[in-house]
């Protein structure tokens, strides 16, 4: 996961070795007083990627403080996309890659719990982006909350994903499938069903078998299939 642009393809960090202590000391200040999450977002997201050459000069900033912050910074800048008025299709985007960096500094640091208060906010987004024109962000906001899913049961992880809210998830990413496999250009459907079958894994509590997985995606492919066949074909004719 890159936070910064690649300047230099060989050391993408290449570029950040120049710059003297005092000018990430300088970026710490100004993110602590920032107020757009968003931005708050980006500064952090720089210290968290250039940390390794830091980390030793400046005592006061210590990694977990920043991490807590850097996560605290996208749940912010997720409410922020998700009450925006404009285009779905770019607020899905970027509330994908805000919760994709929430989920990763979550994860090393233990601290998914901090996740929490965009839950049913991202439910609920996740709800209308697959009705929207980009159902291809509500499969990715579901796939995301799945990995938590899984994540929050290991040792020193805070449960944040309800029953209910793996339900709400399920019937979400059923539609997104739907959509999929139903509708002309839309993206394969093997993801979505890749994540649906998480979400009921994760209700059950068990593992659903290999032979029942792919039988269930085979039909998924046929009907797509059968969806995608131009006007006037029919089964085993290409005739027009």
């Amino acid at each position: 996961m890159v936070l910064l642009n690649e300047f230099h393809k060989e050391n993408p960090s290449a570029h950040w070795l120049k710059i003297p202590v005092a000018a990430y000391q300088f970026i710490w200040s100004q993110a602590q007083v920032e107020k757009n999450p968003q931005l708050q977002m980006h500064l952090l997201g720089a210290l968290w990627e250039s940390k390794s050459l830091w980390k030793d000069s400046i005592p006061t900033l210590k990694v977990p403080q920043l991490g807590q912050l850097l996560i605290e910074s996208c749940i912010g800048a997720i409410k922020v996309e998700i009450a925006a008025p404009d285009d779905f299709a770019a607020r899905g985007h970027q509330a994908v890659e805000f919760l994709e960096v929430a989920a990763f500094i979550g994860s090393r640091l233990k601290l998914l719990g901090l996740i929490s208060p965009a839950i049913s906010d991202l439910i609920s987004f996740a709800k209308a982006l697959q009705t929207s024109r980009a159902p291809h962000w509500a499969k990715s906001i579901c796939e995301i909350l799945a990995w938590i899913a899984y994540q929050q049961v290991k040792p020193g992880n805070t449960p944040i994903i309800t029953d209910i809210n793996l339900q709400e998830l399920l019937d979400v990413t059923q539609g997104v499938l739907g959509r999929f496999e139903s509708e002309p250009g839309a993206p394969a459907p093997e993801e979505a069903f890749k994540v649906l079958i998480t979400f009921e894994n994760l209700l059950k509590k068990e593992k659903t078998s290999d032979a029942e997985y792919y039988k269930r995606l085979g039909e998924s492919h046929q009907r797509r299939a059968e969806q995608s066949k131009f006007p006037g074909w029919i089964v085993g004719d290409r005739s027009e």
